[in-house]
């Protein structure tokens, strides 16, 4: 059951905020949901980020933490890299998403896809690992 809640509720919200982004223009167009599934990558890389931060500051609030330094060196360590991935992400959802608009072949938006999640995922995942290692915290 609390695996269901550790990774059921951070998908929903991802859902809801890529139905929010197709659903606030009148019109559903397919370009625009093409467009929004190669940008939920850089959704679910913010997350990841977000919860690294929410691990960093649960181990600065801890007093009594044995591995305290070398916990918040991970947390940071994460961090840096999670915002470079970020980057990489955004730099490639939105080159990917260009060159289809100018060319109008699904191999773009297969390699924005691929990529991005393959960054994204896993990252959300480590990241929600993280948490978890916290324990009760």
């Amino acid at each position: 059951m609390l695996k269901c809640v550790e990774y059921g509720c951070p998908i929903i919200v991802l859902i809801i905020i890529a139905v929010l982004k197709i659903s606030v223009d009148d019109t559903v167009k397919l370009e625009r949901i093409k467009r929004i599934i190669v940008e939920t990558s850089i959704d679910i890389m913010s997350l990841a980020i977000s919860f690294v931060i929410s691990f960093i500051i649960a181990i600065v609030n801890q007093i009594n933490f044995e591995n305290m330094s070398e916990m918040l060196a991970t947390g940071f360590i994460c961090f840096v890299v999670y915002i470079l991935l970020l980057i990489f992400t955004v730099l490639s959802s939105k080159f990917f998403i260009r060159k289809y608009s100018e060319t109008e072949k699904t191999l773009h938006l297969i390699l924005g896809v691929a990529i991005g999640y393959l960054i994204a995922i896993p990252s959300l995942y480590h990241s929600i690992e993280l948490l978890q290692s916290l324990g009760g915290v």
